[in-house]
């Protein structure tokens, strides 16, 4: 699965890529996930590299604007899942936008 995290300006972001990462390889899932701030729409030069687009949940207003920008789904972190850094919730969220 390629996911790519957007954020406010990507630190937040980061923290949970990290975790997804160690939490992929510990659950031998397959992987590839980068975070990029939503400010400069630096998402749309690298959007169609991945399967998805997880936005934290403080970019969320900013869903339709992304989602009028790049041809993959989109969707928002549920915030629960994004402040503990679930990992297995986030991939489960990804799956089932993959799945839609």
């Amino acid at each position: 699965m390629k996911i790519l995290l957007i954020c406010v300006g990507g630190m937040s972001s980061s923290v949970l890529m990290e975790r997804m990462r160690q939490y992929a390889v510990e659950h031998d899932e397959p992987l590839t996930i980068e975070a990029v701030g939503e400010m400069g729409h630096a998402y749309e030069k690298v959007a169609d590299e991945y399967d998805v687009i997880l936005m934290a949940p403080q970019a969320g207003y900013r869903k339709k604007d992304v989602m009028k920008r790049v041809s993959i789904p989109v969707d928002v972190i549920d915030m629960a899942a994004y402040g503990r850094a679930d990992c297995a919730k986030v991939f489960e969220q990804a799956r089932r936008l993959l799945d839609k």
